[in-house]
């Protein structure tokens, strides 16, 4: 036997072995969160699989073609058993191995006689290969893969004479999908100008973008602009997110699935908050559009009331409108579900309010405390509450009759709250009314 054929032998022999491993051990270690050996060992063949073409015979190719399909039928089946709350948390032995997979698959068609209509078969379970890859943030198993499949895209560029007439469709749809994805690698390896020619790519395909294809792509494009946005790249930003919106627009909205709406949502969200950041008054009216818009669809949700405040916030040539603010944070009030997290975010606001209009301020903590707090078991919101009102009624500014309207607030209060105020809120209280005793 010759030297090459002894390594290649060695070779299989090696991949039969792991393979025998993964069908024995996969299901045990994918529910471990310590895989340990195995999955470096997946790894290592993932990461020496061989590339060179090496023409086998017939039968071999059906082997490792089998062996391939096994594998990847085995992960997916474990994944879809699994089932965690985000594609991230998937256990990232299921995905190397549905790596590996895919490249027996490739192995076996590159090395035998392919046929046309198999790319497409091929194809189909690379794009899944690379969107798990993707989603786990791993680029360099998303590059292999992606790498693989750039050729399938390749050759279904050219004549296709094999190609059943009902294929074609499903051609142009991967075709697609192939560039959605990398789009989505150029932005994870920061290369934005292969990402903008990518998305380009993937946009000339806009006839046959479906619904699903329409999602991924909108949801790339929301990631990248998300990510514009947190790291104050504002032109950018607005730039993909104006992209992912178009996307899903262009869409039957009802033709899309339930997570759509949402992804819109949040697509006009941090749109807002990107023009806002530009600062000047063509991307404030493009802001306030937008939230106009979400306003006429969805009402008075969070939201839509959250992102009025930030366009009230908005620095611009105009004078803070105060009258509004407070209109905006009583509607809140009213409306939201009061958890740790809403209860800090509505006290944000109204601290913000007090640097502009103490007196509204005031009023808007009576009204959450009146409205909503102490119909509620939650003391420690009480004493939150009563110490920012004191702190407000120290520094006010813009209304002499403090005394009159804190004794009402107390009054409120002590009405209606049967357990004495807490240590750490009345040493807070004490110190805070100290200065209002020079004011009488």
């Amino acid at each position: 036997m010759a030297p090459a054929q002894l390594v290649r032998a060695d070779r299989e022999k090696r991949i039969r072995g792991i393979l025998t491993e993964l069908e024995a051990q996969l299901p045990a270690v994918a529910s471990s969160r310590t895989p340990g050996i195995l999955l470096s060992e997946v790894e290592k063949h993932v990461s020496s699989f061989p590339t060179a073409s090496n023409p086998l015979a017939a039968s071999r190719c059906e082997e490792i073609d089998s062996a391939g399909t096994t594998l990847w039928n085995l992960c997916t089946r474990l994944l879809r058993d699994h089932e965690p709350d985000s594609p991230k948390e998937s256990p990232v032995i299921l995905i190397t191995a549905r790596v590996l997979a895919f490249l027996l698959l490739n192995y076996a068609y590159e090395n035998g006689e392919g046929a046309a209509g198999n790319i497409l078969r091929l194809m189909k379970v690379g794009i899944k290969a690379a969107k798990s890859t993707l989603e786990q943030k791993d680029t360099h198993l998303s590059v292999k893969v992606l790498e693989k499949v750039a050729q399938y895209e390749k050759a279904l560029q050219g004549p296709q004479p094999n190609i059943p007439l009902d294929d074609v469709e499903d051609r142009e749809r991967l075709c697609a999908e192939y560039f959605v994805l990398r789009t989505a690698l150029a932005w994870h390896q920061k290369q934005f100008d292969i990402a903008e020619h990518m998305y380009k790519n993937s946009r000339s395909s806009e006839r046959v973008l479906n619904p699903h294809t329409a999602e991924s792509l909108a949801d790339v494009l929301y990631e990248m602009g998300k990510d514009l946005l947190e790291s104050q790249q504002y032109s950018m930003a607005v730039k993909w997110l104006e992209r992912a919106y178009e996307v899903l627009e262009s869409q039957e909205l009802d033709m899309l699935s339930i997570n759509a709406y949402e992804l819109r949502n949040s697509i006009i969200q941090s749109s807002v908050k990107a023009l806002l950041g530009l600062q000047d008054d063509s991307s404030l009216v493009k802001a306030r559009n937008l939230v106009s818009l979400l306003e006429n669809e969805s009402g008075d949700k969070l939201i839509v009331l959250l992102l009025k405040l930030e366009l009230l916030s908005a620095s611009t040539r105009e004078t803070f409108d105060s009258n509004s603010y407070s209109d905006v944070l009583q509607r809140m009030t009213r409306i939201m579900s009061l958890s740790d997290t809403n209860f800090k975010t509505i006290m944000f606001h109204i601290r913000r309010l007090n640097e502009k209009s103490p007196s509204l301020a005031c009023k808007a903590l009576e009204d959450l405390m009146r409205l909503r707090i102490l119909k509620m078991d939650k003391e420690d919101w009480v004493e939150k509450v009563l110490v920012t009102r004191l702190w407000i009624s120290v520094t006010q500014r813009d209304s002499p009759e403090v005394l009159s309207s804190l004794e009402e607030f107390f009054t409120m209060i002590a009405s209606n709250v049967n357990q004495p105020i807490g240590a750490t809120a009345t040493v807070a209280a004490h110190t805070a009314s100290l200065p209002l005793v020079y004011k009488i």
